[in-house]
């Protein structure tokens, strides 16, 4: 009984693992409603009104400027035709319903040709009341909004990780495209309704990473998931490097990377082919796979330890833009510490050109490879500052992260920070657990 149940746990995780991928999580960017590209990069959205009419043709113009200096200024996206739409009309179909409530009936291309997929209201007529504001201005406002959810994004305040006390509202997305931004356009919470219609530098920044920038060719590997999983414990660095180098090359153009946290039974570990082993599930993807085994033999990565697995002959279907990346070798870097995260905790506005300048340095440093660096945007009580030991205080909270925060302290004051003014402080006696990889510098 025992070896039958050892076996069914096996066959029950290589099923899970190797045969069939398990869906990213998170909320902001809805998978699988991204619009196609066209062979040129260039994303191309019809747009129809389902009753225009010569009575609407001024509001419906400042609709079309609203989406031109907004989502179609910073990504790679042409919303075309505004014309009347037809039985047989693709794309984005709006509504005008002066008495309704702005919406849409799905997120991106879950859109495409449905009639009525939008509604947008001129008049206000009904519940949904435009105040404070020009009705030019809130009508070009919840355009800009409700554009983003037909682009594919879901109400940024309904993510998990962002601190809002609005209420979730329509569906959610599959992963996160950037960190929580309370200036989005999409986001319910930020202070200025829909942002003003003017999209924050992170709605840009994340638009840009799922459609590209604008007028860019196509010269991108698109891939909506990269998952990682490290064989031992040591493989996790490795896999992390390479994360990185795949995440930072222009070509590549990555939905999200995960990384399996479950152990890996010897058995698997022993049938990969190599070191590292790139597996591939759907067969346009083979050249995507190919291309990151390049990139990583460019970047000093030994050929002969990296393998390309298909794993069609495996699947009970087929799964699109998704690598894997296996790794049961440890961690071979040019730098003398890693850390999972950095942490920066401005005391107030006026510090934060210091941690940005203290986080330049350690970027610009050899010694140091740190795979995310996070910002502290809340406001720090006067009495936490109070309890800081010096102007510049780098804390660590696992006793193998001593030796990382005082070196971060001498690569300060290499760089001119004067020593009597940085203080290292050991946070492990206030923590019910220990945080290893983790360091937070405070500038007060």
């Amino acid at each position: 009984m025992k070896w039958l149940l050892l076996l069914l746990t096996f066959a029950i995780w290589t099923q899970a693992l190797a045969q069939e991928p398990q869906p990213i999580s998170g909320i902001n960017m809805k998978k699988n409603s991204k619009w196609p590209s066209q062979s040129n990069g260039k994303v191309v959205i019809d747009v129809s009104w389902e009753n225009g009419n010569a009575s609407n043709r001024e509001e419906r113009q400042w609709v079309k400027e609203a989406i031109e200096t907004s989502w179609e200024k910073y990504a790679n996206i042409d919303f075309i035709g505004w014309g009347n739409a037809t039985t047989s009309s693709r794309g984005i179909r709006i509504i005008i319903d002066d008495s309704g409530w702005p919406h849409t009936k799905g997120l991106g291309t879950q859109l495409d040709g449905m009639p009525s997929g939008m509604l947008l209201t001129f008049k206000f007529l009904g519940q949904f009341r435009c105040v404070r504001f020009s009705k030019e201005d809130c009508i070009k406002f919840i355009a800009v909004h409700e554009f983003g959810h037909a682009l594919g994004l879901a109400h940024e305040q309904n993510r998990l990780d962002c601190l809002c006390n609005e209420k979730p509202q329509g569906g959610d997305g599959d992963f996160y495209v950037t960190p929580c931004d309370l200036e989005s356009v999409m986001n319910y919470c930020n202070p200025k309704w829909t942002n003003h219609g003017k999209l924050s530098q992170l709605d840009i920044e994340g638009i840009q990473k799922i459609y590209g920038r604008s007028g860019s060719t196509s010269t991108t590997v698109d891939l909506d998931e990269i998952k990682l999983i490290p064989c031992t414990n040591g493989a996790i660095g490795k896999l992390r490097d390479i994360r990185n180098l795949v995440n930072n090359t222009p070509a590549f153009k990555i939905g999200v990377f995960t990384e399996e946290t479950r152990s890996v039974p010897q058995k698997v570990i022993d049938g990969l082919a190599s070191n590292i082993t790139i597996r591939f599930f759907h067969p346009d993807d083979e050249a995507k796979a190919n291309d990151i085994k390049k990139i990583l033999t460019a970047k000093g990565f030994k050929a002969g330890t990296i393998s390309i697995e298909n794993m069609l002959p495996r699947m009970t279907k087929t799964y699109p833009n998704y690598i894997e990346i296996w790794s049961k070798d440890t961690l071979v870097s040019n730098s003398s510490f890693v850390l999972d995260e950095i942490r920066l905790v401005p005391a107030d506005s006026t510090k934060i050109d210091s941690v940005k300048l203290i986080k330049a340095i350690i970027t610009s440093s050899n010694a140091f490879q740190v795979n995310t660096y996070s910002q502290e945007d809340k406001s720090v009580t006067q009495k936490a500052v109070g309890q800081l030991p010096n102007i510049v205080t780098v804390r660590y909270f696992h006793p193998d992260d001593e030796t990382k925060a005082r070196e971060i302290k001498k690569l300060l004051e290499a760089n001119g920070f004067d020593a009597r003014l940085i203080s290292v402080e050991n946070m492990i006696s206030r923590m019910s657990k220990t945080y290893p990889n983790y360091i937070e510098i405070w500038q007060k």
